[in-house]
């Protein structure tokens, strides 16, 4: 070759820099331009070029105006090393020549301000330097006063003479044909990097005794780290196996690419390739495919899964999370307590006695970006176990398509192996491995990735496809098939391949013997509990539990002491967890009160107390008063309030308020009444008992505000199975309704009876000697009797009863009865008068030992004489005076309430007053007393449906019919 002159200061430029590049390189990267004569200027971009080249991997992108392209001929013989219209091929720095900017100058600047990274590189000859540039090197044509070729650089530190090289179109035409034919020989090698790679190509086992045998040259030794074949590298003696090692490359790694790039294949490889020559005595896996089980699902059946979630399932991969955080405590505590500092210091010779090996955990999460994205607040515990997974042998393997804004710098930090594969955007190939050959990869090859270790160089893989046959034949460096169809049939990929992998390792399991690693976390809570325990001590267990990072369930229970509020959306569970809190307190013979639990859910047992539903007002609001009034020293009970709105509905409905605030009284006296109160609703009716409540149970709900309401951390939201909760930050399960069994009470329950709508008088039983008996009323809605003498006043609006219960009084009176009614039921009786005036006479000749008058009020008015002569027989009998006759009378409410003198004012003022109807107005007026905790709002005005207040003493009756 005809070197010339210009031959020493050329070779200048052979001299290594970082990375194989010449030592100029750092100035082209900031753009450099030279200027000044023009012959001079192209010999020294013909040396500059001709230095470049001589990097293995440089792509050589020439920009020339047409007449420049003579001085450019001898690029002819780089052909793949000249970058075409697509841009420069993977594998390498990038360099561009610019020859003249007339042509190319939009279109140059425009890819500078593109360029990222210090493979990028431009050299641009012109009469003037372009304003990016930041160095210029200005050259003249040589002459007889300059024996060596310079120039002057100016740059940042200012202008300084250098001398520089010059390469004449002999040389570079000779140069350039010298790397061609290197070239070559690297290319023909490289051709052969295949498309597909089997696990048998790489040399992993394909049978169970292989895989035994590999797992068996590790037994008993030191710590051999997580080392596997993934693939085929390129090299240049051509392709061979391409291994990772997770202990000596990682401790973690970092996957990109696009879809169909073959992450998820590489991620198989790599998972699988451990598993088959490590025991899951040394490996245990953590698979975590937020793709919904596409990705890893074929890793599942292998003996070293530990765990395994998808994103189909947010609450399992909340635990999975919260067991990674807990495994890391506990590696922690056991390296402390052995005294080392690092995990494969428990193996091999000189491991603490005592101390059982721990094996190396791995990670691997498929897609993390998803993971991020649907749980962001575990992200801090996924840095720190990239922090200080390294020491305590836990290993992360993060997959995504694009990284950035997903995986933070922190994670970067510790991510030291990191693998591309195809991308399509320059800029993610250098986020994650620094150079942007990963965006070149060609899309027909997947598995195809650069890997770079830590600092090391970029290495061009083809990974291992899983889905191949594991038995197909080694790695055939044959020349490429001339034309579709005339190659031999290989059989077809599938994912049955990858699980038959897996089953290899479960069948080796087997035959040595291995025992089954213990689950990371505990199996998912089942959506049915029968009954998880029996009794815990005085606790009612209520079902079971799922504590954070725990490896087994716990035990839902409660102290049955306070209040409990239950919360939850329609079918939560609401109601099965009231029956369960009240069948599991008959079951400790705890006395129970139910409050709007469905009707026979409840079979009949000694401790059952009180059982009423919202549609009875009234002995809702009885239950309530009693139990306030219990004793601090009484057996501890349970009262159950299902569905606190609809409670609340019925004690809003009783008159003046007398509801209002009364279950709150009571959820507020609980522990000094001792009593458990369970309260259930949904989360904006229950708001308000929250802070009287000591333990509160959150089952699914419809909106994650309500959760917020609740105290549920964000991360244990969005359950919707039936009775799935969270009670004091730990998920549960709430357990079935027990069968309880025949248990005595400590002491006979407290039972309310309804009243009933009617009561035949038949069959009723008389009261004792000298009383009446009315109907049946009070707690136990037994018979209710009244004392005649000196009377009974019955009040109530018209069709209430009024004539019916005197009626009944009268049929039970002593014979001698006189009734004064003009119509009606009296009407009929054998000794009867109709008028007032008739009255009068009768009574006054010959008084009875009862007078019955219905309609008194009306009476009165007809007859005064009449009406004074009851009223002197009134006083006189609440005088004492056995002689005067009983008074049985009848009015109206308002005309009662009105009334200031005669009999009905006596009555009012010394007799029963039976009061029909008494939210009518005037009732309380009457009877002298507050009626409205005894009032029925339900049934307001059904006939015989009172109460019977007698000197100031209030019960409840339903009138028997006559």
């Amino acid at each position: 070759a005809d070197l010339g002159p210009d031959a020493a200061a050329a070779t200048v430029l052979l001299g290594r820099g970082h990375r194989d590049l010449p030592p100029w390189w750092a100035l082209a990267a900031e753009g450099l331009a030279v200027v000044g004569d023009a012959g001079t200027r192209r010999a020294v971009g013909r040396a500059l070029a001709g230095a470049a080249v001589l990097h293995p991997d440089l792509a050589l992108d020439l920009r020339l105006d047409p007449a420049a392209t003579d001085d450019w001929r001898w690029a002819r013989w780089l052909g793949d090393r000249l970058a075409g219209p697509d841009g420069p091929p993977p594998g390498g720095p990038h360099l561009v020549v610019a020859d003249g900017l007339a042509r190319h100058r939009t279109a140059l600047e425009r890819w500078w301000l593109r360029a990222t990274g210090g493979d990028r590189a431009v050299v641009v000859l012109d009469d003037a330097a372009p304003p990016w540039c930041r160095w210029v090197l200005r050259v003249a044509a040589p002459g007889p006063a300059a024996p060596a070729p310079a120039g002057v650089l100016t740059g940042p530190g200012g202008p300084r003479a250098v001398a520089v090289p010059l390469g004449s179109p002999a040389w570079a035409e000779a140069h350039a044909r010298r790397v061609a034919a290197r070239d070559a020989g690297r290319a023909s090698r490289r051709a052969t990097l295949p498309t597909r790679v089997s696990p048998a190509d790489v040399g992993l086992p394909t049978d169970v005794d292989g895989v035994v045998a590999a797992w068996r040259a590790g037994a008993g030794g030191p710590d051999r780290g997580l080392r596997t074949p993934v693939g085929v590298a390129a090299g240049a003696a051509g392709p061979g196996r391409a291994w990772l090692d997770l202990v000596a490359d990682g401790p973690h790694a970092l996957v990109a690419g696009t879809t169909g790039a073959g992450k998820s294949e590489l991620l198989q490889a790599l998972v699988l390739g451990l598993a088959l020559r490590h025991p899951p005595g040394e490996l245990a896996l953590v698979l975590l495919d937020f793709k919904g089980g596409a990705g890893l699902g074929p890793c599942w059946e292998l003996p070293h899964v530990v765990g395994r979630v998808t994103d189909l399932d947010r609450e399992q991969a909340v635990r999975a999370l919260e067991a990674l955080a807990a495994e890391l405590r506990r590696r922690e505590a056991v390296l402390a307590a052995a005294g080392v500092g690092d995990v494969a210091a428990l193996r091999g010779p000189g491991a603490p006695a005592g101390v059982a090996p721990l094996p190396r955990l791995l990670v691997v999460v498929d897609e993390f970006r998803a993971l991020a994205e649907d749980l962001p607040d575990f992200v801090p515990a996924l840095v720190r176990l990239a922090a200080q997974g390294r020491s305590l042998g836990m290993h992360l393997v993060l997959a995504t398509q694009r990284p950035g804004g997903a995986v933070t710098a922190q994670m970067r930090a510790n991510l030291a192996l990191r693998i591309c594969l195809r991308v399509t955007d320059a800029a993610d190939s250098v986020d994650v491995v620094d150079v942007p050959d990963a965006a070149r990869l060609p899309p027909d090859a997947p598995g195809r990735a650069v890997v770079r270790r830590g600092s090391g160089a970029p290495t061009l893989v083809q990974a291992v496809w899983p889905a191949l046959p594991a038995g197909a034949g080694p790695l055939r460096r044959a020349a490429p098939w001339p034309s579709r169809g005339t190659a031999p049939d290989d059989a077809a990929p599938s994912s049955r391949h990858a699980a038959a992998l897996a089953r290899l390792a479960r069948a080796a399991a087997e035959r040595r013997g291995e025992p089954a690693p213990p689950a990371l976390w505990s199996p998912p809570l089942p959506a049915r509990v029968a009954d998880p325990v029996a009794q815990a001590d005085d606790a009612l267990v209520l079902g079971v539990t799922d504590p954070p990072g725990a490896r087994e369930r716990g035990v839902l229970t409660w102290a049955g002491r306070g209040a409990l509020v239950v919360a939850g959306r329609g079918r939560s569970g609401r109601t099965t967890a009231a029956l369960r809190a009240a069948t599991a307190a008959l079951a400790a013979g705890r006395e129970v009160h139910a409050v709007g639990l469905p009707a026979g859910s409840l079979a009949p047992h000694a401790c059952l107390g009180t059982v009423v539903g919202p549609d009875d007002p009234r002995r809702l609001a009885r239950l309530l008063t009693l139990l306030l009034d219990r004793p601090p020293t009484a057996p501890p009970a349970l009262l159950v309030v299902d569905d606190v709105a609809a409670a609340g509905e019925a004690l809003a409905r009783l008159p003046r308020g007398a509801g209002d605030g009364l279950l709150e009284r009571v959820v507020r006296a609980a522990d000094r009444c001792a009593l458990g109160v369970v309260l259930t609703g949904h989360p904006r009716d229950v708001q308000h008992l929250l802070p009287l409540a000591a333990a509160r149970l959150a089952l699914p709900v419809a909106d994650p505000v309500d959760d917020a309401a609740l105290g549920v951390p964000r991360d244990l939201g969005g359950r919707s199975v039936p009775g799935r909760g969270v009670c004091q930050g730990t998920r549960c399960q709430v357990a079935l309704p027990l069968a309880p069994p025949a248990t005595a009470p400590a002491a006979a329950p407290l039972r309310l009876a309804p009243l009933p709508d009617r009561v035949p008088l038949v069959g009723l039983t008389d009261g004792a000697p000298g009383v009446l008996t009315l109907g049946v009323g009070g707690d136990d809605a037994s018979p209710v009797a009244v004392d005649p003498r000196p009377g009974v006043l019955v009040v109530g609006p018209a069709g209430t009863g009024r004539s019916t219960a005197l009626a009944v009084l009268a049929r039970h009176a002593p014979a001698e009865v006189l009734v004064v009614a003009a119509d009606g039921p009296l009407a009929a009786h054998p000794r009867v008068v109709r008028s007032g005036r008739g009255a009068f006479a009768a009574l006054r000749d010959r008084p009875p030992a009862a007078v019955v008058v219905d309609d008194l009020d009306v009476l009165a008015r007809a007859s005064p004489e009449l009406d004074d002569l009851l009223a002197d027989w009134v006083l006189a009998a609440e005088a004492g005076d056995a002689s005067a006759p009983a008074v049985l009378a009848s009015c109206r409410t308002d005309r009662a309430a009105a009334a200031y003198r005669g009999a009905v004012a006596a009555l009012r003022a010394c007799a029963a007053v039976v009061v029909l109807a008494p939210a009518e107005p005037g009732s309380a007026d009457v009877a002298g007393a507050d009626l409205a905790a005894v009032t029925d709002p339900a049934r307001p005005r059904h006939p015989g449906r009172g109460v019977v207040v007698v000197r100031g003493a209030v019960t409840p009756v339903q009138v028997a019919l006559p």
